[in-house]
Order: structure tokens, then sequence, then C-alpha cells
């Protein structure tokens, strides 16, 4: 559908031509609205993926793994 309206080659949404039907239009809008909805659910994932990191942080106790233990020798 966007190879049509721009001459068939590789291009973007900025070259359809203004002289571009209403169905074009309408679908080009469709795909537009379904494009953000994506990127809001894709937003709201990361913010919420943030949070939760950010959480685990604070109850999650630290304890530092490279810290060498103590050589106890029992004889």
């Amino acid at each position: 559908m966007f190879a049509a309206a721009i001459g068939g080659s590789q291009g973007n949404l900025l070259e359809v031509e203004p002289t571009a039907d209403d169905d074009e239009r309408v679908a080009i809008a469709k795909m537009v609205d379904e494009i953000e909805e994506r990127l809001g659910k894709l937003n709201k994932i990361t913010h919420e993926r943030g949070e939760v990191l950010k959480d685990l942080k604070e109850k999650v106790p630290y304890f530092p793994m490279m810290t060498p233990e103590p050589m106890i020798t029992y004889i």
C-alpha cells in the first residue's frame, strides 16, 4: 500500500502524495494509531520495569559476592 503511494520504492509516510485517496488516508491513520498504542504500552512496561527494579533494590539486602570469606581451618 505504501509502496504504491510512494512510487514503488522504499520511502516513508512523509513522501505520500497529498492526493492519496481517502481509503489510504484512513488506513494510514489506523496504522499510526496502532503504532502509538503499542509505543504507549512499551513505555508503560519500561516504566513498570524500572519501578520493580527499584523496589527490588530497596527490599533485597545487598550481599557482596566478591568479598572473600574468612578462612577457617580446623585442626
